[in-house]
């Protein structure tokens, strides 16, 4: 286990590359790590697994929802439903915020890029017995079903 805990420079080095929009890393899976006071521009989506409230849950969402070239804004795709909390946190800052109605995207918007996202990752993963794994009980019987010895 000991080889997997980073060290404080090896943090750094994650953070640094994190922020370069040119590295190859993709994808960073934090649990409290990076959702305040880091900055990234080039970051565009947050899967949200966990309840945040106030001012943590605003910073979170500045992590992704920045303009950055022909990025407009980030995605927040929430598993858990903080849209309550969201609203909450958003009439704690500016009146135009608390007369705002629609918290997030239109669904009609979100939807249909929900929508082609899963046609994209259900061509990445044809021939993948993906859904049988699914099936599958522990994670060990998962990796099996996909990944066969």
């Amino acid at each position: 286990m000991n080889r997997h805990v980073r060290s404080k420079d090896r943090l750094r080095a994650l953070k640094e590359r994190a922020k370069d929009p040119d590295d190859s890393l993709e994808l960073v899976i934090v649990r409290d790590m990076w959702l305040t006071g880091f900055d990234s521009p080039s970051l565009h989506t947050m899967y949200v697994d966990k309840p945040m409230r106030g001012a943590g849950l605003m910073q979170a969402i500045a992590r992704v929802n920045r303009t950055f070239l022909d990025k407009p804004g980030g995605l927040v795709v929430d598993y858990i439903g903080i849209a309550e909390s969201l609203r909450a946190a958003l009439a704690d800052y500016t009146d135009r915020d608390r007369a705002r109605q629609e918290v997030g995207a239109p669904i009609d918007e979100a939807l249909a890029l929900l929508q082609e996202n899963h046609e994209v990752c259900c061509e990445l993963l044809y021939g993948c017995p993906w859904r049988e794994a699914l099936d599958s009980g522990s994670d060990r019987a998962r990796i099996e079903a996909i990944m066969p010895h």
